[in-house]
Formats: structure tokens, sequence, C-alpha cells
């Protein structure tokens, strides 16, 4: 995911609804996150669709190494608990 530039990446909502063929190609060609204001406050994201399939698929995988890691050191926690000390 490429990151967010302050200074390029902020539209107001009404600027989107004036130029929104415009920017949506800006978004596909930058793969660039974009953010929406609304009365100079962020309010939306608009993000490519395969850049955020991308994340959503890292997000995952990073979900299940993070459960695993928990497993691995819950049967280690209890494998060390069943040992007796000599």
């Amino acid at each position: 995911m490429k990151r967010i530039h302050l200074l390029e990446d902020l539209i107001p909502i009404s600027d989107f609804r004036i130029r929104t063929a415009k920017i949506i190609a800006k978004v596909r060609k930058t793969k660039r996150p974009l953010i929406l204001t609304q009365r100079g406050r962020s309010a939306v994201v608009l993000e490519d669709i395969r850049e955020y399939e991308k994340k959503e698929e890292r997000l995952e995988l990073l979900d299940r190494i993070r459960s695993r890691r928990l497993t691995d050191m819950t049967d280690l926690s209890r494998h060390l608990l069943n040992q007796t000390v000599p």
C-alpha cells in the first residue's frame, strides 16, 4: 500500500462531486488512498479496489500469524507448567 501524501491526497467532497471520474482515475493510477473532507474535516477514504484487497489479505495473514503465535505460546506455557523441576 502506498502512503497518503497529505498535500495531494486530501480533497473536499464538493470537488469529488464535480470531478468524480478524474479523481477515481487518479486513485487508480497512483494506487494511493485519497481522503475526502467534509466541512474541513476528514470524512472518508477512497481507495483502489485492488489495493484494498491486497491490504485485507495482508491483515488476514497477520491475524492468522498472531493467532498461531498465541496458540504456540499457550502450548509452550502448558508444556513448561507440566514439566517437573528436578
